[in-house]
């Protein structure tokens, strides 16, 4: 290590650690730990996680929490992982592509959507063999994928598109069981709150997919319940692209407005996504003065990724991300255990404390 430099230093090391890897090191052994790579080469701890965070960028190692940084088996195939800023799955995602390398199932690199590089340029050159795309859903990136060979398995719905599957959480059922629920405490107005993106191509608000299955299993419980859904209490709340004023907005305020300031009020909410329709909303109750289950009781559909006080339906999105990866890995290797490129993933119910039996006049648990 030339300490004369020390602006290089991150890079040196780097080059030192491959250097190990490729002389000494066999698949799935550990690497040194971050206290004797300091020592031996003299350079501070952030040096080190730099480095090593760089090779794992590579697929050249893998980190596993709480027992260290393995080498990675050469010879698996190369995945790339694709997440957003604030996806919320880099924990389980993590957890389930570490445990995959340390096997020597495979060998990954993770692309940020920062907005500020072109990481589908970066995935082409890297030559990775598959992709896993979370809330990856861009039609002309797909595309872009699929035209340089390049299997990619999305955890999101999309059309189908060939070359891409997806895997993603049954939300026909997912809104069928929150209203059942919902049911079942003797609501019989019961609300649905969905969103629509804006769609910068199209330059209009679009339908989401899976909003609209979600609100279609709201409705057939309600049908089958022999009770007429009220339009009034179904809305979608517009959304504008960031730091922007769109025509046509429909805030968590005018939801509130159309649902609890004109005519029979519901008694209970159906939030069909956690992100966009229950944070600006619950705000927007709470303005009015109403908050569950004191008012009125609520249901998010989402992935459960950590627990929350909220009464939600949904899947693990551990469990999730390991059938996307599962079915990646099953389609490079040619193999057929999957019939479609969609798979379901089974709707559960998480009960928390946003539920309770409906006290409104006329109705009964």
């Amino acid at each position: 290590m030339d300490h004369s430099k020390r602006q290089h230093l991150t890079r040196q090391l780097g080059d030192t650690l491959r250097s190990l890897i490729s002389a000494e090191l066999q698949p799935g052994e550990l690497i040194p730990s971050q206290s004797v790579l300091c020592q031996r080469f003299g350079v501070a701890a952030g040096t080190v996680v730099k480095a090593v965070a760089g090779l794992e960028r590579e697929g050249l190692v893998v980190r596993q929490h709480g027992r260290g940084t393995f080498v990675a088996d050469r010879k698996a195939p190369l995945i790339g992982v694709v997440m957003g800023r604030q996806s919320g799955a880099a924990d389980p995602c993590e957890k389930v592509l570490a445990e995959a390398a340390a096997e020597g199932r495979l060998r990954c690199r993770v692309y940020r959507r920062d907005g500020k590089t072109d990481f589908i340029s970066r995935i082409v050159a890297d030559r990775v063999q598959g992709v896993l795309g979370i809330g990856m859903t861009r039609e002309e990136r797909l595309s872009i994928l699929v035209k340089n060979h390049i299997r990619v398995v999305v955890t999101d719905w999309i059309r189908p598109f060939p070359g891409v599957s997806s895997v993603g959480l049954d939300s026909f059922r997912a809104g069928q069981l929150a209203a059942e629920t919902l049911l079942h405490a003797g609501h019989t107005r019961i609300g649905f709150v969905g969103f629509q993106p804006f769609d910068e191509i199209g330059q209009t608000y679009a339908a989401e997919s899976d909003v609209e299955l979600r609100h279609a299993g709201v409705i057939t419980a309600l049908l089958n319940h022999g009770l007429a859904p009220d339009p009034a209490h179904f809305v979608r709340l517009r959304l504008p692209a960031a730091f922007e004023i769109r025509a046509g907005t429909f805030t968590a305020q005018d939801a509130c407005r159309q649902l609890f300031q004109k005519g029979p009020a519901p008694t209970a909410l159906v939030y069909a996504d956690e992100k966009h329709a229950e944070q600006g909303l619950t705000e927007a109750l709470t303005a009015l003065g109403l908050a569950a289950p004191r008012d009125l009781s609520a249901i998010t559909i989402k992935y459960f990724v950590k627990a929350d006080p909220f009464t939600a339906v949904g899947c693990e999105l551990e469990a999730l991300v390991q059938e996307a990866v599962d079915m990646l890995l099953a389609q490079l290797s040619g193999a057929t255990r999957h019939d479609s490129n969609r798979v379901l993933v089974e709707a559960t119910l998480r009960e928390g404390h946003s539920v309770a039996a409906c006290k409104q006049e006329g109705e009964s648990a």
